[in-house]
C-alpha cells in the first residue's frame, strides 16, 4: 500500500490523538490501535478525522484502502459510516467513497477492503495531496460514542504522481 510503501513521507494527523494508542499504530499490522478517545467523548465529525499528508511533490490517485478495526467485539466503537475524501488544498474536499451503516466491519478485528465508489481512477481530476477519512458513525450501543474511531490498521492503495 501507499502508506507503506511512501513510510515516513505521509504525515498522518488527527485533532484527538493520545500517546497511548498513537496513530503511529495503523502503520503496523498488529493488534495495537489508534484510538481517539481519552476519557472526553469526541463529540462531533472534526474529532474523527485522520488526514493524510503526501507532501507537496506527490500526488495521490486513489483507487481503494483497507481498514481493520479494534479489540471490543460486536457493540464495540467499530466504523458502520463514514467517507473518504481527498483534497490539493486542505480545504476543500472531494468525496471518494461514503459507507452508511456498513456491517463488514462490525466485531473485532474484522478487516476489509473497500473499492472508491465516488472518485474517477485514472482522471486527472482525482489527484490528490491529501486523502482523509472521516467517521460520522460507530456502532456502539451508545450514542453518544459514534465518533470514535478504534482502528489497529489503515492502508491506501492506487497510484503515486510525482510533481516536478
Amino acid at each position: 500500500g501507499l502508506i507503506s510503501f511512501l513510510g515516513d513521507a505521509v504525515t498522518i494527523s488527527s485533532i484527538k490523538n493520545y500517546s497511548d494508542f498513537p496513530l503511529s499504530n495503523l502503520r503496523k499490522y498488529n493488534n495495537n490501535r489508534f484510538y481517539n478517545f481519552n476519557n472526553i467523548d469526541p463529540v462531533s465529525e472534526s474529532d474523527s478525522i485522520i488526514k493524510f499528508d503526501f507532501g507537496s511533490n506527490k500526488k495521490i490517485d486513489l483507487f481503494s484502502y483497507f481498514i481493520r478495526t479494534g479489540p471490543d467485539d460486536s457493540n464495540g466503537d467499530h466504523q458502520k459510516t463514514w467517507r473518504i475524501e481527498g483534497s490539493n488544498d486542505d480545504k476543500s474536499w472531494t468525496k471518494l467513497d461514503r459507507r452508511w451503516d456498513d456491517i463488514s466491519l462490525k466485531d473485532k478485528f474484522k478487516e476489509c477492503h473497500f473499492i472508491c465508489q465516488l472518485g474517477s481512477y485514472g482522471s486527472e481530476n482525482n489527484l490528490f495531496r491529501y486523502i482523509r477519512y472521516v467517521q460520522e458513525g460507530s456502532w456502539s450501543i451508545y450514542s453518544n460514542r459514534e465518533y470514535i474511531i478504534q482502528i489497529t490498521y489503515f492502508e491506501l492503495y492506487g497510484k503515486v504522481v510525482t510533481i516536478e
